[in-house]
């Protein structure tokens, strides 16, 4: 069975196997109440009012996530969140701050893991600057806890980001389950399981350089509504030894909270993705190479293509300026665009040059040359857009839009070949009897076309020793690919 290997873990504050440190009130060691190791802290809590323990640490204070598993007997008692009934102390060269994480109204008891970022401002108190030296707890009762032995338990007190995952073969894979099964050993809270819900808290890094990784999943995955840092949250998929491969689920975000996929390492190795659901997701990265299919980006921030094959794929309610970026429309097809109200739906940069777009569909971008536009062009050589399929698009910069356009592709072609392509439609005195007349020196002649034109043409192909060809086609409302087989001329040969 895969085994996931979790390494840069989050630091130890105390894993609450020792009393020694701890002061504020009377401590014992429980081996039966406990999250992990061999024992937990435990002490009774008196107080009418503020009930104080500290433990005693050092490490750098500034933009730290602190993370503190807790276990309260006395809800009732505890003041509200308003009241600043539960909080995080943490006193480092810039004094005491405190950190209201809960209350009565919010803890409905048990354990719990707390967690603060001290790059916020505190409630009361100071933003931590320096060396910390002591993390802790305030529990800010109304009325006296029942004097009982214990009614406080600690345990597994860490700060850090989160960590990086390896692990798994071809055929054997690690998933969230193996991840979160490694973390509830040691409690770092950073992926959890409830139900067939697995629970971030942190930042994921899965792959390590050249290190085998196999990850393989297609299930629920939602990052926690807690007091982090705006960006902490997030996947990194990384490494020339890291496979991925996502199939189905969905991945969201509780509250105001949003995360980071990043599949963009120079080194990583394959990563494929399929009928999966993202939510609220600010940054997505991909890289050429990958390949991402029917699957739904909503209420997300800038989807990054990088020249990744994108198929099927829904981006809706997008929260940027911009809800994705391509470089490459030859593989960003069968595309689904639908406006919130505000952004760009496409954004491309100078050196892309023309574009031809297909099945691209959009609804309720705004008009051309407007901040809501369905394409925004930054760059100032002027270029074209053909669009085949999907919707016409509304454009803002130097961008020509091209009808709905069909393409007659001829291939097989000797080199050089001369081709001309008439409108038989038409006298031969129109000046537009001629719809095409060029040199073939690639093997592969390609003309564009208005959807639905319904020309009768023909074409005519002229080539040094090879017999002339001549074939009616019709240009209407599907594009036609044709491979072309030229015949030696004899005559020609043996004159």
């Amino acid at each position: 069975m895969a085994i996931a290997t979790l390494t840069s873990t989050p630091n130890i504050i105390t894993l609450c196997e020792s009393i020694t440190g701890f002061t504020g009130d009377t401590f014992s060691l429980e081996p039966d109440i406990k999250v992990q190791g061999g024992n937990s802290v435990s002490c009774a809590m008196t107080n009418n009012g503020a009930n104080i323990i500290e433990y005693a640490t050092s490490f750098a204070a500034v933009n730290q996530h602190i993370r503190l598993w807790v276990n309260l007997a006395f809800v009732g008692n505890i003041l509200n969140e308003a009241s600043n009934g539960i909080q995080i102390s943490v006193v480092s060269g810039s004094g005491t701050a405190l950190y209201t994480v809960g209350g009565s109204d919010t803890y409905a008891g048990g354990w719990v893991q707390f967690v603060i970022y001290t790059g916020n401002t505190p409630t009361s108190g100071s933003v931590p600057s320096g060396t910390c030296t002591s993390v802790g707890l305030r529990i800010n009762t109304g009325s006296k806890p029942r004097n009982q032995p214990a009614n406080c338990w600690v345990d597994a007190w860490y700060y850090g980001d989160g960590f990086t995952v390896t692990g798994g073969t071809f055929g054997d894979e690690i998933d969230w389950s193996h991840i979160a099964s490694v973390d509830a050993t040691n409690a770092y809270g950073v992926v959890s399981r409830q139900d067939d819900i697995y629970f971030l808290a942190g930042d994921v890094k899965i792959g390590n350089g050249a290190t085998t990784t196999f990850f393989k999943s297609g299930q629920k995955v939602q990052y926690k509504d807690l007091p982090v840092s705006t960006t902490l949250y997030g996947v990194t998929f990384q490494g020339s030894g890291c496979n991925v491969d996502i199939s189905g689920g969905a991945w969201g975000a509780a509250g105001l909270q949003n995360y980071f996929l990043d599949c963009d390492d120079a080194g990583l190795s394959v990563c494929n993705i399929t009928g999966v659901q993202f939510a609220k997701s600010n940054n997505v990265k991909f890289k050429i190479g990958q390949t991402i299919t029917n699957t739904v980006f909503d209420s997300c921030g800038l989807i990054e293509q990088n020249g990744a094959t994108m198929n099927s794929i829904t981006i809706s309610n997008g929260t940027g300026a911009v809800h994705t970026s391509v470089t490459n429309f030859a593989l960003f097809t069968n595309i689904n665009l639908i406006s919130g109200g505000t952004g760009f739906g496409i954004q491309v940069v100078e050196g892309i040059g023309n574009i031809s777009m297909t099945n691209v569909s959009s609804t309720n971008y705004g008009a051309n040359t407007t901040l809501n536009a369905t394409l925004n062009y930054t760059g100032t050589t002027l270029i074209t857009l053909a669009y085949s399929g999907g919707t016409e698009p509304t454009v803002a910069g130097l961008v020509t839009v091209l009808q709905n356009q069909n393409s007659l592709t001829l291939n097989n072609l000797k080199n050089p070949t001369k081709i001309y392509l008439i409108n038989t439609d038409l006298p031969e005195t129109d000046v537009n009897f001629i719809l095409d007349s060029v040199l073939v020196t690639t093997g592969t002649y390609t003309y564009s076309f208005t959807q639905g034109a319904n020309i009768n043409a023909l074409y005519r192909l002229i080539s040094l020793a090879y017999k002339t060809i001549e074939q009616d086609v019709i240009l209407g409302n599907i594009d036609l690919t044709i491979p072309v087989s030229q015949q030696i001329d004899r005559e020609y040969e043996n004159s």
